[in-house]
């Protein structure tokens, strides 16, 4: 249920598949609090549909939304096209908000105009409010990010697909790691 490369999935079942055992990548998105503690996850699944569909019940006991994905690796693919958005969505969330904050807008006015207009998003729903009040508290690692952000830009080379804003998001986050921001829970402020 981690989320590694789609070939990272193919390899593991490949190698299963020589002691009969039988494998699903699985990766998740729902966050900590929303999801994984109150079994919403969103869990998209790859691998034989027969298979997905004995453990299914297992899934749904952790996860709400549950995606059957087709062959492995594809759910570790719908789980890396999710971080994409996820990563450039933070990146918009956090420039707009700096960018208001020089230009004396008042951030309860910014916040009204992005969740109530096209700009809408969990990172504006979740996060904006808690950086509003100064709570920079990761729900999700910066490092884990950008590790799935590596394995996005790795496929998309590999399938010869430019993804321009997720090389940069990824040039970011890797600044980000490196000066030691959002590196755990309870670390320092994101620069």
């Amino acid at each position: 249920m981690s989320t590694n490369s789609p070939d990272h999935a193919r390899y593991f079942a490949r190698e299963l598949g020589k002691y009969g055992i039988e494998f699903l990548d699985a990766p998740v998105t729902g966050g900590d609090i929303g999801g994984a503690r109150q079994g919403t996850l969103t869990i998209m699944v790859g691998g034989k549909y027969e298979v997905f569909e004995k453990v299914r019940p297992i899934l749904q006991a952790m996860g709400k939304t549950i995606i059957y994905a087709g062959d492995v690796g594809n759910g570790q693919m719908l789980k890396l096209l999710n971080q994409i958005v996820v990563g450039i969505d933070m990146l918009a969330v956090a420039e707009a908000m700096a960018l208001a904050k020089k230009a004396g807008i008042d951030m309860e006015k910014l916040f009204t105009v992005l969740s109530t207009g096209a700009a809408n998003s969990f990172t504006v729903q979740y996060y904006m409010p808690k950086m509003m009040k100064g709570d920079f508290e990761p729900g999700f690692r910066a490092a884990h990010l950008k590790k799935d952000l590596r394995y996005a830009i790795e496929t998309a080379n590999r399938l010869n697909v430019p993804l321009p804003g997720t090389a940069l998001t990824l040039q970011l986050y890797n600044a980000l790691v490196a000066k030691g921001g959002w590196a755990r829970r309870g670390g320092r402020r994101p620069c």
